[in-house]
């Protein structure tokens, strides 16, 4: 179970290190105002975007095919459960509470959709931009 948690670590570095350097190379020789009102509003507009998808890909999924968000629900009951048991006893009870009863895997998922979500459209924002700087 420890060696589950481990590879799921070590995919989360190098998918993460992955896209810091397509990122990265996307913005190589790009000078930006970071400062002024449309950068702000394309950045909230993007994220505001990102939630809207990430509960819509949710709905549909609990419409027309809830078994994947029951497993995925029993995948994070199961990483919890993993966790909680690493912990010592006492604090690992508290966090097993906190996370499966009190509704914080519910949560997870969202958050976890949105993440997916946002480097998949930052991808291929990045992709977009590289095929536009080098015609």
């Amino acid at each position: 179970m420890i060696w589950n948690a481990f590879w799921i670590v070590i995919a989360a570095v190098i998918g993460s290190f992955t896209t810091w350097v397509v990122l990265r190379s996307a913005q190589a020789n790009q000078k930006r105002d970071y400062a002024g009102l449309r950068h702000h509003a394309k950045v909230h507009t993007f994220r505001l975007s990102t939630v809207l998808i990430a509960w819509a890909v949710l709905i549909i999924a609990f419409v027309f095919y809830p078994k994947y968000i029951a497993q995925s629900l029993r995948v994070f009951s199961h990483a919890v459960e993993d966790v909680a048991d690493v912990l010592p006893d006492q604090i690992g009870s508290y966090v097993e509470i906190g996370l499966r009863e009190l509704g914080g895997l519910f949560w997870f998922q969202i958050t976890a959709l949105v993440i997916v979500v946002r480097v998949i459209l930052s991808c291929i924002a990045a992709v977009w931009r590289i095929g536009r700087r080098n015609p």
